[in-house]
């Protein structure tokens, strides 16, 4: 009988296969490793739904909680390049 598991290996980082934010439980939907160059492993993360989907329409559009958890894994990145990375994608994302 295979046993569940409370976490999952993404990369260099372990993600929980829930968390709870402001009283909700999440669960993990989807996780993944951020490269560069094709082979550089800079950070993995997870993306926490109150339910799993394959919908990225009801994902944006939904009014709800979620959590992105990203576990750095490289000494490349910086808070500051790391805080510069997410602004420039929300700029990019509004054009």
């Amino acid at each position: 009988m295979p046993v569940a598991q409370a976490q999952i290996q993404v990369g260099d980082a372990s993600l929980p296969n829930q968390v709870t934010v402001s009283g909700t439980n999440l669960v993990l939907n989807g996780a993944g490793i951020r490269k560069k160059a094709g082979f550089l492993k800079l950070y993995s993360g997870g993306l926490y739904l109150t339910s799993k989907t394959n919908d990225a329409r009801a994902i944006v559009n939904a009014d709800e909680n979620m959590n992105i958890k990203l576990h750095i894994t490289s000494k490349l990145v910086s808070a500051k390049r790391m805080i510069s990375a997410v602004d420039d994608g929300f700029e990019a994302s509004l054009n």
